[in-house]
């Protein structure tokens, strides 16, 4: 079994606990909370072909299990944050959200960013268009990767290439196929882009 290790300090001492990922998997973009009570990472299969998101909760007896998250397709880019409250990640899969309308999966979707509320464990898709509900969200039509959150997951931003967010398409540094930054206000949907002048 492969294992990987956090060290936190506690005052003045180090306590370290040991993560079990499996035989032949990797462990990659691995995330804490501020508090390093919770450790979230993309665990891979060896030849990376599949990836699963899981969670640890560090305080828990060792040997606890991780929570898996919903869907059963590919899962990554997760970002914690810092109360521990959310977890925001990427996914591929047309069943994370019930009742989402996903547009053409092939079999794979375009990846989509998801957030997942730790207390009572339910998940919403974070990159919808606007005039969608959290409760029948509608997909952007294109890739939508690299989340950050905020400190108590009341904002989540994005990169994305879906052009059913906007009206109109922002001229973007770098080049269109860059995609635009976009941050959503989670609790109401909204959504506006970010402008920064490079």
């Amino acid at each position: 079994m492969l294992f990987r290790s956090t060290t936190q300090r506690m005052g003045t001492a180090m306590r370290r606990r040991e993560v079990s990922t499996g035989t032949g998997v990797r462990m990659v973009d691995p995330t804490l909370d501020d508090a390093g009570r919770l450790l979230a990472a993309t665990v891979e299969s060896g030849d990376a072909t599949t990836s699963r998101v899981l969670l640890w909760n560090l305080d828990a007896p060792s040997g606890a299990a991780p929570t898996g998250l919903p869907g059963s397709g590919r899962t990554w880019q997760p970002a914690l944050s810092g109360d521990g409250s959310v977890l925001v990640f990427v996914s591929d899969a047309a069943d994370v959200v019930s009742g989402a309308t996903m547009g053409r999966c092939l079999p794979e979707c375009a990846a989509q960013v998801y957030r997942y509320d730790v207390g009572d464990r339910s998940t919403t898709l974070v990159s919808r268009t606007p005039r969608s509900t959290a409760d029948e969200p509608v997909a952007g039509n294109g890739p939508s990767t690299q989340p950050a959150v905020g400190r108590t997951g009341a904002e989540v931003l994005f990169i994305t290439r879906a052009t059913n967010f906007f009206s109109t398409r922002h001229r973007i540094v770098g080049g269109g196929d860059d995609g635009e930054l976009v941050r959503v206000a989670t609790g109401t949907g909204v959504m506006w882009r970010e402008h920064h002048d490079a």
